[in-house]
C-alpha cells in the first residue's frame, strides 16, 4: 500500500477509462495535502518569480518588485515553484532539520514538470553548497536532493566557506552578509549555463551571491530555480 510522505494516509487511486490510456501517476502526495501547497501561478516579478497578486501596489512597478530593483541586476532570474505558508515550513522543516529525507519526493511530479517548463534542460544544475559543519550536522544537502529529482547534468563547481545559518537571521542580516562562496575550478565554469538549485528564495542573497561567483568565473549564464518563494 502506497502513504502520502506528509500525512501517511494511504493513496487511492480513482480507475475510469482515461486511466487505461495512460501510465498510473506515481506522485507520493495525497490530493488533500496537494490542494495545501500554494503554487505561484499568478502573474510574477520577471526578476526574482514572486508572486505580484501577493504585494501591495507600492512594493512593485510594472513587472519588477521593489527587492530586485534594488538589486538592480537584470541579467539573474529566479523562478520559484511555490509560495511559503505554514503547509510549506511545516515541510521544510521536517525536511531540513529532522531529517526526513524522503518527504522531498512528494513533490517530484510537479518539481520536475516546473523545470521542464521554465529551463534550459541543457543547464548543467548546480545545487547550493552547504558548509563541511552544515553538512555533517545535516546528514545530506537538500540543495542536491532536489537537483536529483530533476535531472543528472549536476555538478559542484563551488564550495562554501561561512557557515552561519542563513535561518536564523534576518532579513538585514542575509542581505548584510558575505557568503564567500569559492569555484572550485575555473575549468568547470568557463562559457557554461548553470542553473542554481535551492530550496527556499527568501531574499535572493545565497543564489545572486552564488551567482556572482560563477560570473566571475566565467559562467556565460547563470539563473536559479527554487522549491519555495518566501
Amino acid at each position: 500500500m502506497t502513504i502520502c510522505l506528509i500525512c501517511f494516509e494511504p493513496l487511492v487511486s480513482s480507475f475510469d477509462w482515461r486511466s487505461l490510456l495512460k501510465p498510473s501517476s506515481t506522485a507520493r502526495i495525497c490530493t488533500v495535502c496537494l490542494q495545501k501547497c500554494s503554487i505561484i501561478t499568478s502573474s510574477i516579478c520577471r526578476g526574482c518569480g514572486r508572486s505580484l497578486a501577493d504585494l501591495a501596489s507600492s512594493h512593485y512597478e510594472l513587472d519588477t518588485c521593489m527587492d530586485c530593483q534594488k538589486w538592480n541586476d537584470a541579467s539573474f532570474f529566479n523562478r520559484s515553484l511555490y509560495t511559503y505558508n505554514d503547509f510549506m515550513q511545516s515541510i521544510i522543516e521536517r525536511f531540513k532539520f529532522q531529517g526526513d529525507y524522503e518527504i522531498i519526493q512528494a513533490f517530484k511530479e510537479q518539481w520536475y514538470k516546473f523545470y521542464k517548463k521554465e529551463c534550459n534542460p541543457k543547464a548543467i544544475l548546480v545545487p547550493i553548497p552547504l558548509t563541511d559543519e552544515r553538512l555533517y550536522e545535516r546528514g545530506f544537502n537538500q540543495s542536491l536532493a532536489l537537483a536529483e529529482l530533476i535531472s543528472d547534468n549536476i555538478e559542484m563547481p563551488l564550495v562554501r566557506c561561512s557557515g552561519t545559518k542563513q535561518s536564523k537571521k534576518n532579513r538585514r542580516s542575509r542581505l548584510a552578509e558575505r557568503l564567500e562562496f569559492k569555484v572550485v575550478d575555473s575549468s568547470m565554469v568557463t562559457n557554461q549555463e548553470f542553473l542554481l538549485i535551492d530550496d527556499i528564495y527568501t531574499t535572493g542573497a545565497t543564489v545572486r551571491q552564488a551567482a556572482s561567483c560563477l560570473q566571475e568565473a566565467g559562467a556565460r549564464s547563470v539563473r536559479s530555480l527554487t522549491l519555495i518563494r518566501a
